[in-house]
Order: C-alpha cells, then structure tokens, then sequence
C-alpha cells in the first residue's frame, strides 16, 4: 500500500489539471470556417481582365487566420501563392475571354483549415491597355561623340503583355520621316550615319489590341569618322622597275594587283598588292601598246586593262599582264576611266568638261556636260568612278565638288565647296568608289583624301603636304580594293601609299 503525503498528493492533482487542460485545448480548437463570398462571384462572365480576386473567412476561436491561394486557367487550379494574411490577392493582367478557376484555403496556427469550394470566372474582351511609353533610349538622348554605325534600342512594356511592334522615325530633321513601320524588335540598325551629324529619333510602339504610345523625340549627335591608317608605299622617282616619273593614276584588279600610270615615263606598271614588283609595258610613241603620257587606269572584272593615253587621244585596252587587245581614238585629251557593271567604259575629258561613255570594244555610246557651274555642268572634271549599281561619280575639279549621275548622265546629286574644312575641296581630282558604296576622293590642292558615303555625307579627311608617311605632294589618283585597302596615286611625290 502507498502511502500518500500531502505534498505528494498536490503534485498529481496540479498534474491531472494540466493534462486535462491541454486536452480540452485539442478538443475545443475550432477551424476556420469555410472562405465565402468570392470576387468575382462564381461563374461571372466578362470579368475585367485587371480584376483581383476576394474572399471572406473567420475562425470562431478569433485566431488570426491565413491562407493559400489556388488559381489557374485548370479546373484542378494550382498553388499561386502561400501564407497570405489578407482576404485578397492581385492578379497579373489575364488573357481576354479566358475562364478561370481558383479556391482558398483558410488555416489557423492550430492546424486547422477549411478549403473553399473552386470557383470560377470568365474574362470579357475589356479595355485595352496601351503599351508603356518607349523609354531608356541608346543612344542617350542628347549624346554626341556616337559611333557612326551605332544601332538604336529602346525599352518598352505592354501591362498585358501583348507582342508590341514599333514604327520607327529617324533622320537629320527635328521631324524624322518614318523609316520602318511594324518593326518587331526594340533595336534598329540605321546603317552608316554621317560623321559629325545630328539626328533625331522617336519610336512609337503598338500592340495587337489597337493600342499604340508614341515615345518623346530624342537626338544625338555623331563623332568623326576614324581616319584609315598608314600600312606602305613604293616608289621613287626614275624610270627603273617600281620607280616613277609622276604617278597620275592607280586601279586595282580583282585579284588585288595594282595597276599605275606611270605618266611621264609613258608606261603602265604593276604591282602586287603590298608593292611587289610584277611587270611592266609601253614607251614613248604612237601607235598599239605605246603612250604619249599615260594618265588614267582602270581594270574591268575580266581583268582587262584600261589606260588612258592623253597626247595621243586615245584609249587603249590590254589584257592583265599587258597585251595589247584594241583601242580607239577620242576627242581630246582623255584623262580619267572607269568602268560600269554594265560594261561601258568612262572616260573623263577636262577640256571638253565632258564625260563620254563607250563600249568595252570602243564604239561611243553617249556623254555629257557642258562648261559651266550648274547640276550637270563642269569645269575640268578629271576623276571618274562607278559604282556596283552603276552611279556615275566625278571630281569636277575646277567646281571643286563632287557630282554624281545615273550610268546615262542624268543628275542625280553634288556635293562640296572651296576650302579646307570636311566637305570642302580644293582641285578635286581622283576619286574612287569602295566596296561599301562610300566615295573616296583624293584632293590635289588640299594635299588630302576625304571619305563620304554614297550622297556625300562626310566621314573623315587625312594627309597634308609633304613627304613623310601619310603625307602627300598633290595626290591624283584614288582606289579602293574589295578588301579595304586604299591605295593613293602620291603624284609628285612619285610613289604609291595604301592604307586601311
């Protein structure tokens, strides 16, 4: 038998309390009762799609109460979110004409939940949401010093995540035309833009709604164009293999050789395309295969050789390594060639301020020009170069600019003054067209080449007069190879430079 002391017997009845409080607890926690009152109300149709859903709950013990959220276009909706402690939850934008499902579950921090039934709700067609205004332009709007083949990008949000196109608006005006419309990226490449220019641009997106935001109008302006760099030269003055007695015209083959007129030596020389010595022909005299200064060179895509031979009045054709093929007379002084895609031979004539066009076999298709200053007119032109669409460009070297025409003549644009700035000339006399389009033209007064694309937008100038690397003393000819070198007719300086 246990004997029970009184402070053993305080203990077990203190014990017994506790045990019997702790039960009473698990029996009498109540769960939350079931979520109600759903918004939108179940089965709801033409729902806004920016619609939030909402709920009411308790607990009948006052216990703070929280809850999962299901929703999904399923009728078995997935976990959205977890642990929420409002009777609401917000909703991205949703798809239009969709029907969605979603439920609650309601949890005390005593084990207790209730699920909601699952509901429903259908969204109606609703008002579109337009696009976010274009924004985070690059350039920077305001920026100068930008890379002349920089592209344009922009940020843009649809609150609905519709696919958004843009119309895009680019230019020199502080009123861009349009220049693509429907674009389907927030990047645009505007191709080569002008050194030293500035442009303007704005972005209007629309999505596939009808919705469209027009961006604010932005601008920057272009840095220079970097200048080619030094990479050699031949030449010296003499009559020797590689040396020259005034180096007046250079053409490049297509297979990178290097073809000069050798003016006062009456003769054509040939080089690899880094100066390496290949051959020669011609001398002094009248008649096939002889000169009476040679002035102009060009070489035609079969490798046909063209020269300009000015005291004799003619024209004469050879193959790649000098044979004589044919040639025929012209009307005075000839002095720059070139030849079209199209196979007609250019011929440049100063005096006549002219430009006259043959066939490759020598039968005149054509000409142009009179003396004078207007669109079309010259004043000793003296370069002449095709371009691969068959544009005509001459160095009106007396006008001192640029002209250039369709392969029949007519005028098509100019550009440049006298002076000494970008743009401006002073006896423009080579020029040459390069795989790009852009025109390079070698400036005879000004002891310099300039570069400008195709309609004249000026790049970047180098040289000056003298004799060092990358210097000039009155430069006549001007070529451009298929892989970017330039080659430079140093005429009295006798020698051939190239760059790139």
């Amino acid at each position: 038998m246990i004997k029970l002391t009184k402070r053993t017997t305080a203990f077990v009845t203190f014990a017994i309390l506790i045990l019997c409080a702790c039960s009473l607890n698990d029996v009498d926690n109540k769960p939350p009762v079931t979520p109600y009152a759903p918004a939108p109300p179940n089965g709801a149709t033409n729902v806004s799609r920016n619609a939030d859903l909402g709920w009411r709950c308790e607990d009948p013990d006052g216990e703070p109460l929280t809850y999962d959220v299901y929703w999904g276009t399923s009728s078995n909706p997935i976990l959205e979110a977890g642990g929420m402690t409002e009777t609401y939850y917000l909703l991205p934008i949703m798809e239009p004409n969709t029907k969605f499902y979603w439920r609650i579950v309601a949890k005390d921090p005593n084990g207790g939940e209730t699920a909601s039934p699952i509901w429903n709700f259908t969204t109606g067609t609703g008002t579109n949401v337009p696009p976010t205004p274009p924004a985070n332009p690059n350039p920077a709007d305001g920026a100068s010093g930008v890379d002349v083949n920089a592209d344009l990008s922009w940020t843009c949000l649809d609150p609905e995540n519709d696919p958004l196109v843009y119309d895009i608006y680019f230019g020199n005006s502080s009123n861009p035309p349009l220049v693509k419309s429907n674009h389907g990226s927030p990047n645009y490449d505007p191709g080569t833009m002008n050194a030293n220019g500035v442009y303007y641009w704005k972005i209007v997106a629309k999505d596939n709604q009808g919705g469209q935001t027009p961006g604010p109008l932005w601008h920057f302006t272009t840095g220079g164009w970097p200048a080619p760099t030094y990479q050699g030269q031949w030449g010296s003055y003499g009559s020797g293999n590689g040396q020259f007695n005034i180096a007046a015209g250079v053409a490049v083959a297509p297979n990178g050789n290097v073809y000069v007129a050798d003016y006062n030596n009456n003769r054509v020389q040939y080089f690899t395309s880094t100066g390496g010595y290949l051959g020669k022909w011609g001398t002094y005299g009248t008649g096939a295969g002889l000169f009476k200064s040679t002035a102009g060179v060009a070489v035609a895509s079969n490798g046909d050789v063209y020269v300009t031979d000015q005291y004799n009045n003619q024209v004469q054709r050879f193959n790649s390594s000098g044979t004589y093929i044919t040639g025929w007379t012209v009307p005075t002084s000839p002095r720059g060639v070139a030849i079209g895609p199209n196979g007609y031979i250019y011929v440049s004539f100063p005096d006549m301020h002219e430009i006259c066009y043959y066939t490759s076999g020598g039968g005149f298709v054509g000409s142009w020009g009179t003396y004078g200053s207007g669109n079309g007119q010259f004043n000793k032109p003296w370069g002449v170069a095709v371009a691969s669409n068959g544009d005509v460009y001459v160095a009106d070297s007396e006008n001192n600019r640029v002209q250039y025409f369709t392969p029949a003549g007519s005028f098509l644009g100019k550009w440049g003054s006298y002076g000494t700035g970008g743009g401006q000339f002073n006896k423009p006399r080579g020029i040459g067209v390069g795989p790009d389009g852009d025109v390079y033209v070698a400036e005879y007064g000004n002891h310099r080449c300039q570069r400008f694309s195709v309609n004249g937008g000026y790049k970047c100038m180098w040289g000056s007069c003298g004799s060092g690397n990358g210097q000039f003393d009155y430069p006549e000819g001007i070529a451009v190879a298929a892989g970017g070198n330039i080659y430079v007719a140093d005429t009295w300086n006798h020698r051939i430079q190239y760059f790139h």
